[in-house]
């Protein structure tokens, strides 16, 4: 078998189904390594709207780990766009079944001028601007917890989750969204 691929491919425009926008996407390069037993590593490099280049990189254990239900697969994703970089790192469990996740991340800027021009908007100047926490992913409501963010001087700790307007968690299938709140708590 292999050990690594490159492929190329043809751009392509997503629309978004709720605002009828479309925006230009083109993944330019998709390079995968592995054998079988061996852990993973994926790379895609393309642009958004011609000018925006990203990268995503995935790096995981064996992709024969996935069936093993009671097994946590580890995975590390970083993903580099508009100025922006978001790293995460920890395990999903039984993916093929009932599918949980562990996950710690950060994201930062150092401003968000690339993401202003993105999406045709005004941000405040508020210079370096990031988030770090913990997410738990599965059953519903998802937990996000130690969170910690910084934009300029202003700054937010605590735990975010959804609750109902009566204060009780969320139902399992998700929330009603027309009782339901996202809300902050620490």
């Amino acid at each position: 078998m292999e050990r690594s691929r490159a492929s190329r491919f043809s751009a392509s425009t997503f629309e978004y189904f709720s605002s009828g926008r479309s925006r230009y996407f083109a993944l330019d390069e998709l390079v995968g390594e592995g054998r079988l037993g061996e852990p993973v590593a994926l790379t895609l490099r393309g642009t958004v709207e011609k000018s925006f280049p990203y990268t995503v990189a995935v790096n995981a254990a064996p992709l024969t780990d996935l069936y093993a239900r009671d097994k946590p697969w580890p995975l590390e994703l970083n993903l580099e766009f508009a100025g922006t970089a978001l790293h995460a790192a920890g395990s999903v469990k039984d993916p093929l079944g009932n599918p949980a996740a562990e996950l710690i991340f950060g994201l930062g800027t150092g401003d968000l001028s690339e993401l202003e021009l993105l999406l045709q908007t005004t941000f405040p100047a508020a210079g370096a601007t990031g988030m770090s926490g913990r997410a738990a992913l599965g059953r519903w409501p998802p937990d996000i917890s130690s969170l910690r963010g910084i934009m300029g001087e202003s700054s937010l700790r605590g735990r975010a989750g959804a609750r109902s307007h009566r204060g009780e968690a969320a139902r399992e299938r998700g929330p009603d969204p027309a009782r339901a709140s996202i809300c902050g708590r620490s």
